[in-house]
């Protein structure tokens, strides 16, 4: 099978399903595991928290159309980068991507490794310092991995991003199967009145949960697996997907 190069020399070997994988793994990560308890503490009413996902949800999705047209009209790797460098000034650009591989990205991997960390020990006892080391374990892992390779870096995020769905499916299924209506009780908080102060801080955090929209273009270059396969019809499928079945 040939890959064509892209305009950036990078080659194109990932395909609809691959793509759609990595743009659904990296939302479906340790985030969503976690936010629903910090939810619940923050806001104390199931009304305010199913509000605040779909007001996330909603903002993700204009993003996410957003940086899929984007991604589609430029299928270059970079991302931001391109977008500002181009839309702006490359100063911007340059800014940009520094500010993502010095704190944007780094602080989101790091949380989401240590919350990762976290749930194992309940199943394995590690303590305060196995955390950490488990945390760091997994990112010097899974950054090994992808330095071998574009595709045994794909074939990882395909089977982790199955089993991340299937794990939720399953969550949904016995929740549906065994929960009760009074799980929903109370619907509003009796005090309204700290309800404002709390609704920024969770609309936060919902956010850091639907994170990833914008990752996709990052690697638009190297959608496309034929001879002639335009990135745009893996870039806008994928995106479709991921929000469609997500949201």
């Amino acid at each position: 099978m040939s890959h064509d190069p892209a305009p950036d020399g990078l080659r194109r070997e990932l395909g609809l399903f691959s793509a759609t994988m990595i743009n659904a793994g990296t939302i479906i990560a340790s985030a969503i595991f976690i936010i629903p308890a910090a939810l619940a503490l923050q806001l104390q009413a199931s009304g305010p928290i199913l509000l605040a996902w779909g007001v996330g949800a909603l903002v993700s999705l204009c993003g996410a159309l957003c940086m899929a047209e984007l991604g589609a009209a430029m299928p270059r790797s970079g991302g931001m980068y391109v977008y500002l460098s181009r839309a702006f000034h490359p100063g911007l650009g340059f800014l940009y991507g520094w500010s993502a591989f010095l704190l944007i990205n780094t602080a989101s991997i790091a949380a989401i490794a240590v919350g990762f960390a976290t749930y194992l020990e309940f199943f394995v006892p590690l303590g305060p310092w196995g955390i950490k080391l488990v945390a760091v374990a997994s990112v010097v892992g899974l950054t090994g991995l992808n330095i071998l390779g574009l595709k045994v870096g794909a074939i990882t995020q395909n089977i982790l991003t199955t089993l991340k769905i299937g794990a939720l499916v399953a969550i949904v299924a016995v929740a549906l199967g065994a929960g009760r209506a009074a799980a929903f009780d109370p619907v509003w908080p009796a005090e309204g009145a700290g309800l404002l102060g709390a609704a920024g801080p969770a609309l936060v955090a919902v956010l850091w949960a639907y994170d990833g929209w914008s990752n996709r273009p990052t690697w638009g270059a190297r959608s496309g697996t034929r001879a002639g396969t335009s990135p745009s019809r893996s870039f806008c499928p994928s995106c479709w997907w991921r929000h469609s079945t997500w949201r």
